[in-house]
């Protein structure tokens, strides 16, 4: 369990144990490259509410990974009741069937807190987030009774950052090889992918992979937050 903030000095590779977080971040660095094979992590305390809004405050979106070097992570459970469980500004891979939700109730849920924020961000020039065979599950958030709906995005791209899904078939595969390509599947209350014209740039790669929403808008002007692709 950790009791503090950790700020990774030396590359790191952890194999199998569980971490409860609590709450705390762990930064990797610029330099540094965080490995993690057949890790279970939660975070049971939810996000509490950010004036400037939802993107501003690690401690309070409760992030549990701030990349600004690289984070490799092969299978495993990671689990939180905050957002932004993942901030990539460096590199990041995710694979080998590795599955991530948000685990936030009715009890942590409140629109300032988990509408418009994604369970991974991937955020800046330097931000490169690659995602292979894994799950990333952020459906929390509601259906409101004027025809909106809040919640959360799965993963979000900004400023320059870029996201990769899913493995580009190589043209050869074997008759034994054909349909075994590396696909995630991701949802989310708003679009599994998202990115708007107030914080674009960025470069979206999608090779394969399941994408759902689970928006119900009929708010007139609202119907676009049904996307998959926002």
């Amino acid at each position: 369990t950790l009791n503090q903030n950790v700020t990774l000095t030396e590359n790191l590779t952890i194999n199998g144990i569980t971490i409860e977080t609590s709450g705390k971040m762990i930064t990797i660095p610029e330099g540094v490259k965080l490995t993690l094979n057949a890790v279970t992590v939660k975070n049971d305390l939810g996000a509490t509410y950010v004036t400037q809004g939802v993107w501003s405050d690690d401690e309070k979106n409760r992030t549990i990974f701030h990349v600004d070097g690289a984070l490799d992570i092969s299978g495993g459970t990671y689990e939180t009741k905050g957002v932004h469980m993942i901030r990539v500004s460096g590199t990041a891979t995710i694979g080998n069937e590795a599955t991530l939700s948000c685990t936030a109730g009715t009890s942590e849920y409140n629109a300032g807190s988990y509408d418009g924020a994604p369970l991974i961000s991937v955020t800046g020039k330097r931000g490169n987030l690659t995602i292979t065979e894994a799950t990333v599950s952020a459906n929390v958030g509601v259906d409101n009774n004027n025809g909106s709906t809040d919640g959360m995005y799965g993963i979000y791209v900004n400023h320059g950052a870029k996201l990769t899904l899913g493995t580009k078939p190589s043209g050869a595969e074997t008759a034994a090889e054909e349909g075994t390509e590396k696909s995630p599947k991701i949802e989310a209350k708003l679009a599994a992918i998202g990115m708007n014209g107030t914080t674009a740039p960025g470069t979206i790669v999608i090779e394969d992979g399941i994408y759902i929403s689970h928006a119900a808008s009929t708010k007139q002007g609202l119907e676009k937050f049904n996307s998959v692709l926002y």
